[in-house]
């Protein structure tokens, strides 16, 4: 049986520092999409807080390099805090990202699908390799990529589509957040026909 000291060496200490490499490095990831979005207060706040947690684990790897469940700990700790990271990143989905389809066929539907969800859409003429295409670009909510990607697919199950971070837009269509709104907005649409 583990004496005290042993339990504490062996498995209690391990364990917090994976639970704080598990948390600052998906501060972290968090940190670095709020960076890229521009978001500055609460980018600052996580780097102090990232630096501080990731010193704590430090302090405790520096003062037990003998013992190898540390090194695991933190390791596994830092595999862990990416993958949770990642699941977070994908369940706060904020901002706009660029949609861009190119396909060989006729957009029309898609274009008209796109204008009954209020999705401003370009469509631009193109010559590829296999002869003219259409290519669409839309900005749109990343909240509503999913149901973007079925849309696309949808129309055309092979369709080839690009999605692209945006930092910054300014103007355009945006769908309202509040699906009243667009019920709203659909009688209104009725009404004035």
């Amino acid at each position: 049986m583990l004496s005290n000291i042993d339990w504490f060496a062996w498995v209690l200490l391990p364990l917090l520092i994976f639970f704080a490499r598990v948390v600052d490095v998906s501060i972290a990831t968090i940190r670095i999409l709020f960076l890229s979005k521009g978001i500055k207060g609460w980018t600052t706040l996580m780097a102090f807080f990232e630096i501080l947690i990731w010193l704590l684990a430090m302090t405790q790897i520096m003062q037990n390099l003998s013992n190898p469940a540390c090194y695991i700990a933190y390791a596994s700790g830092f595999a862990m805090g990416t993958l949770i990271g990642m699941i977070i990143e994908e369940k706060l989905a904020f901002g706009k990202v660029l949609v861009q389809v190119i396909s060989p066929l006729d957009v029309s539907p898609l274009i008209k699908r796109f204008e009954v969800d209020n999705i401003g859409v370009t469509k631009v003429r193109a010559e590829g390799v296999k002869g003219g295409v259409q290519i669409l670009y839309s900005v749109v909510d990343r909240s509503a990529l999913n149901s973007i990607k079925k849309c696309i697919l949808g129309f055309d199950p092979k369709a080839f589509y690009l999605v692209h971070e945006i930092k910054y837009s300014n103007k355009g269509i945006f769908s309202p957040k509040n699906p009243m709104r667009r019920i709203e907005r659909l009688r209104r649409l009725r009404k004035s026909k």
